[in-house]
């Protein structure tokens, strides 16, 4: 292995790492951390009214008079008890695929209780880094190509620090003698290389739910926000008519979500708030309704998402102190690399050689 100014491989995967991963880490951290004092990650809006809820074409038109010039609804979640309306919108002029924005709303006054979108709250910028740098598709593609890469350095990690022939007594003598700096990053890294490995097992397989399910042998799991292609301008079915629709369909249960049809898939998609209830498509040109098998994602897509965003206190505790002692590594690896590049080549191989 290359030691000294010219530094090696793995140092400098480790220093692009660091600069990539520890924002990720970090607002993976809050994130987590706002779960774990019940503070939701996304701005809840209690409605101000008590009773009633007017037409869902009446919370749509609430929301529209106020957009810009070539917005478009996506999508409406109706209300449930004390609950406020949402409206998602995609803006106007950007290209396909754009961050939507949504619109809470009081169903009984009809006043716009807040905004969830780009700039619009700290959490919901934090999740969208999170999930994908803020670029969409590429950039859940590139988190998802990081996380790889932070698979490959924890194996890497775990290769160098194993015992190779003097066993872990001789490993442990030789780490004494080290400084104080190294022995925590190799001490920190030892203590978080299985809950990090995990992380980025399960972030990769989020940031590529295709392949995920894949190969889980399930089917790929249903966005709950639609942002595949733009919706339509100017459906032809009225709101109320596709509501009818799915009525017909099943008489006794509650619409809970309704997106809106788009250039690329020209039917309505309906969701209800038992989740037992299969789905509606209305097509938008003549009106029909068919009932479509619901598709949960598989068990082990759900695993997955529950290990990464943390299944309960305990677990959203692991890994809080996981990134918070990843975020530290990263800071000791850096000042570690940095005192290689200032040092000769026979006393930086004394610095990064186990």
């Amino acid at each position: 292995m290359m030691t000294g100014r010219g530094a090696t491989p793995l140092g400098w995967t480790g220093l692009v790492l660091a600069w990539l991963i520890v924002p990720i880490v970090l607002s993976g951290v809050v994130l987590t951390g706002a779960a774990a004092v019940d503070r939701p990650p996304a701005p809840v809006r209690q409605a101000l009214g008590a009773r009633g809820v007017p037409p869902a074409d009446h919370l749509v038109e609430l929301v529209r008079r106020g957009l810009p010039p070539g917005a478009r609804v996506a999508a409406l979640t109706l209300p449930g008890p004390n609950e406020a309306a949402m409206v998602m919108v995609t803006p106007s002029g950007l290209a396909t695929g754009a961050a939507s924005t949504g619109y809470y709303v009081d169903p009984v006054t009809g006043h716009r209780l807040g905004v969830a979108g780009p700039g619009s709250d700290l959490f919901y910028a934090l999740r969208l880094f999170h999930q994908n740098l803020g670029m969409e598709n590429a950039g859940r593609a590139i988190a998802g190509l990081l996380g790889l890469a932070l698979m490959l350095s924890c194996l890497t990690g775990v290769h160098i620090g194993w015992p190779h022939g003097g066993g872990w007594r001789q490993v442990m003598r030789m780490r004494r003698r080290r400084d104080g700096l190294i022995l925590a990053h190799h001490l920190l890294g030892g203590v978080t290389i299985v809950p990090l490995f995990l992380l980025a097992l399960t972030g990769t397989g989020l940031a590529f739910p295709a392949l995920a399910a894949r190969l889980a042998g399930g089917p790929l799991p249903s966005w709950s926000e639609p942002r595949a292609a733009r919706p339509m301008a100017r459906p032809a079915q009225p709101l109320a008519v596709v509501l009818g629709r799915a009525a017909d369909l099943h008489p006794n249960a509650a619409v809970r979500t309704i997106i809106w049809p788009t250039e690329r898939d020209p039917d309505w998609t309906l969701r209800f708030a038992d989740p037992h209830v299969a789905p509606v498509k209305v097509a938008d040109d003549t009106g029909n309704a068919t009932a479509v098998p619901a598709r949960p994602p598989a068990a082990a897509y759900r695993g997955m998402r529950d290990w990464h965003g943390g299944a309960g206190p305990a677990w959203r505790g692991v890994l809080v102190l996981t990134g918070l002692l990843d975020a530290a590594m990263a800071v000791t690896g850096l000042i570690l690399w940095r005192r290689t590049r200032r040092r000769p080549d026979h006393e930086a191989a004394a610095v990064v050689d186990i």
